[in-house]
């Protein structure tokens, strides 16, 4: 082989090499300025709120409140669902109820699966499908993810344990998100971001 050929070939090997590593640096410097500034600024961020009247909440009745993001969930409970987010306290994967707000009474929480965000059911307390093939199901209301079949309790809690699942699936996932919110007089302030 002829020695100035393959010097050759190591020159445009290189100029090869740094004209596309250029390329690729140009692209990023172009693409991540223009990414940002499809993402909402802090201060559009911060005024991305919804108020949510209390007084126009029935106890045992679900109020979704439908937003530009994602549904949200607010319950205020009747004493028949508090009884049943009790006797679930041992069938759930986490007794933790951040989504409880005590001053106000009320469970607040973004109505989509925290498995793979799928929007979420309302299932009253009645038959379960689970009855279809076994006699042991026990549906006591709550909310039912039917593309991931997850169930999850009034509380926002995902259901462990077979019996107490809407089908008797029983994936272990967080429960529902609880959005960031402040009670102001009888108003609740709910964050959207």
């Amino acid at each position: 082989m002829d020695p100035a050929h393959s010097s050759g070939m190591k020159r445009r090997d290189l100029l090869r090499l740094v004209v596309t590593a250029l390329g690729l640096l140009g692209i990023g410097l172009v693409t991540i300025p223009f990414l940002r500034s499809l993402s909402p600024s802090s201060s559009a961020k911060a005024n991305a709120s919804l108020v949510v009247q209390l007084s126009e909440l029935q106890r045992g009745v679900l109020k979704v409140v439908e937003n530009p993001y994602k549904p949200l969930f607010i319950l205020r409970p009747s004493a028949e669902q508090l009884r049943a987010i009790e006797s679930l306290d041992g069938h759930v994967w986490n007794t933790a109820q951040i989504s409880y707000a005590n001053e106000a009474d009320v469970f607040i929480y973004w109505g989509i699966s925290t498995r793979f965000g799928c929007a979420l059911q309302e299932k009253k307390a009645s038959r379960s499908i689970l009855l279809e093939f076994s006699d042991d199901g026990t549906w006591l209301g709550g909310y039912w993810d039917p593309a991931c079949q997850v169930s999850y309790d009034y509380a926002g809690r995902a259901i462990k344990s077979h019996r107490f699942s809407y089908n008797g699936y029983v994936a272990e996932v967080p429960n529902l998100e609880a959005p960031r919110f402040r009670r102001v007089d009888n108003k609740l302030i709910v964050t959207l971001w």
